[in-house]
């Protein structure tokens, strides 16, 4: 992502209930002084989860959650998980999904 929204995951579920855990990552070299990464995970146009990062000068990352991200997704859900970030370098940024059947 760089300057504007990047999808990550965009699909519907199927006919059964996810319990689905999101792990996170970027790669913090590329992102630029004082500049924000954030992550957003929609159910059906809903935001479940939003996340930003700043780095803080050279000095390192302000709120950095690198906790897994836990939750369900239900049955026939639009599911859409997208990075953006103010900086105008390219900032490779992952989505890891598990989920199970439940």
């Amino acid at each position: 992502t760089n300057g504007t929204d990047a999808t990550l995951y965009d699909f519907e579920s199927p006919n059964v209930g996810l319990k689905t855990i999101a792990s996170f990552s970027f790669d913090e070299n590329n992102l630029s002084a004082n500049k924000l990464l954030s992550l957003k995970i929609k159910l059906n146009e809903i935001t479940i989860y939003h996340m930003s990062i700043k780095k803080s000068g050279d000095a390192g990352f302000t709120n950095l959650d690198s906790d897994d991200i836990g939750f369900v997704i239900p049955p026939r859900t639009t599911v859409l998980i997208t990075s953006s970030t103010d900086d105008t370098d390219q900032i490779p940024t992952y989505v890891n999904l598990v989920c199970e059947e439940i």
